[in-house]
Parts: C-alpha cells; sequence; structure tokens
C-alpha cells in the first residue's frame, strides 16, 4: 500500500540478521538512495524514547508519583525494558523495581544487550546514566509451562477482556503471576504493580483454536 519492499528471511538466515542488513544498506547506497536503518524492535538510543515516554505517562496517570513501582516487561529486543531502565533514571524514580521476562534467550545475552542500548544513548547524548539494578527471569521459556500459560491467557481473556498472546504478554503475564503467588517478588501494601503490554497480539491470529471454548475466536477472525 505504501510502496514498501518486504525481503522475508528464513529462520537461519535471520541468525545473520546483520550481515543481511548490511548488504542491503550497501546495495541502497551505491544507488544513492537515502534510507533509515531501524534495528530489531527498536532497540537503539533512538528507540528507547518511547519506553521514557511511556512511563513519563504513567506517572502523568498517577498525579502523584508513587513512592514504590514494581514495573513486569516481557523482553525480545531489548528496548522497552532499556528504555524503562533510562526513564527510573531520568525521573528520579530510586524506589522503582523493573523486572524483565526473558522470552527467547537467556539472563547473560539480555543483561549485555541492555549494557549496549544504554551505553548507545550516553554515546549519541553526551549523557552518563547506568542501567542501575533490575531482575530477569529467563525459567519460564521450557514448552512444560505452555499450558500452563494459555489456561491463564483464557482466564483472562474471559474475567478481564484483556487479550494476551501465548509467545509474549501472555508468558510475561504467568511469569508476574507466579512470583507473586509463590512469593518470589515481594510486594508492600501501598506498592504498585505494573504489567507492560507491548503488543505481539499478531501471533493470537494463529490461535483462534485456543479461545473457541471462550466464544472469541469468531471475533479474532475480524483484527
Amino acid at each position: 500500500m505504501a510502496g514498501a519492499a518486504v525481503h522475508f528471511l528464513t529462520s537461519e538466515e535471520w541468525k545473520n540478521i546483520h550481515q543481511h542488513v548490511s548488504h542491503l544498506e550497501s546495495r541502497l547506497s551505491s544507488k544513492g538512495e537515502k534510507f533509515y536503518t531501524i534495528p530489531e524492535g527498536g532497540a537503539s538510543a533512538v528507540g528507547v524514547w518511547g519506553s521514557i515516554a511511556m512511563m513519563k505517562e504513567i506517572l502523568d496517570e498517577n498525579k502523584v508519583k508513587p513512592k514504590h513501582m514494581h514495573v513486569v516487561v516481557p523482553v525480545v529486543s531489548g528496548a522497552t525494558l532499556a528504555g524503562l531502565l533510562l526513564a527510573r533514571r531520568l525521573y528520579k524514580l530510586e524506589k522503582t523495581e523493573v523486572y524483565g521476562v526473558c522470552i527467547h534467550n537467556n539472563r547473560n545475552h539480555y543483561f549485555d544487550k541492555i549494557k549496549d542500548i544504554v551505553t548507545d544513548f550516553n554515546k549519541r547524548y553526551g549523557t552518563n546514566y547506568d542501567p542501575g539494578s533490575f531482575t530477569l527471569w529467563d525459567q519460564y521459556q521450557i514448552p512444560e509451562k505452555q499450558e500452563d500459560i494459555n489456561r491463564l491467557i483464557k482466564r483472562i481473556a474471559r474475567i478481564e477482556g484483556l487479550l494476551l498472546d501465548p509467545l509474549i504478554t501472555g508468558r510475561a503475564f504467568f511469569a508476574l503471576a507466579d512470583q507473586l503467588t509463590n512469593n518470589s517478588m515481594v510486594v508492600g501494601g501501598k506498592s504498585k504493580v505494573v504489567f507492560i503490554h507491548p503488543g505481539g497480539l499478531f501471533t493470537l491470529l494463529s490461535q483462534k483454536k485456543m479461545f473457541k471454548d471462550i466464544g472469541l475466536d469468531q471475533n479474532l477472525s475480524l483484527i
């Protein structure tokens, strides 16, 4: 519709995504074309501003800065989490604890990824922020938990009308529920728990059968 050229990669080719992007950039440059490369998930110094603005919106809606917040977010590219950590520094939210649920990779991978994004931010804007402390959960990727995740997704859809997908948001919400249920995540009486829903709803198009028993399968056809 917008005249965009779409380049499809196989799962194997995606493992070398940077090489494919570099090749495409060289080809466009040789033709004298202008372009701007957006990394996966907007994981860059520019991309994190969306999450920084999101935190400001959360603070504005509360009118009074919460004394203690627990923010939970799925981690795929690392952009949303890095932005939230930078926002914590920018808005001086010293008592805000941030938790990331690892979707595709382990904790070490994402710790390094967050560090790289924050370093990129400091280099671009001449700042000297560090991500500070944060917690990563990577124990929810195993297939054995998927049935429990799917049950929770259907329960939330039935009770709250909130749609979560099985791969990203549903997995992260399950992690939050599990941590709270098992008292692994200690939340005080006046604390606020904020779950960040970053999207991922297109995954639901292939999961209509999961919602058939609660009557949402037909509505998903309209998305």
